[in-house]
C-alpha cells in the first residue's frame, strides 16, 4: 500500500511540474496573456512564482529547525 502511494504522489508531482513548465513556457512566449486571461492572469502569475517556504511545513516552533 505505502509504495502505491508513493508511487501515486511521485506521478502527480511529475505531472504538475510538467503543468507548471508548460503554463510557464506560455507565458513566456507569449501564448498565454493577461488579453487572453483577463480575470485570472495575475493569480496564475502569483501561483506559478510563489514557492513555499521550508518554515511553512511545520506544524508548530517546537517542530521547526534550528538556524
Amino acid at each position: 500500500m505505502t509504495k502505491n502511494l508513493v508511487d501515486t504522489t511521485v506521478a502527480w508531482m511529475n505531472n504538475f511540474v510538467a503543468l507548471k513548465a508548460g503554463l510557464a513556457d506560455m507565458i513566456q512566449g507569449g501564448r498565454l496573456s493577461r488579453d487572453i486571461v483577463p480575470d485570472d492572469y495575475d493569480w496564475l502569475i502569483e501561483t506559478l512564482t510563489w514557492q513555499p517556504r521550508i518554515e511553512d511545513q511545520f506544524t508548530s516552533d517546537n517542530d521547526k529547525p534550528t538556524p
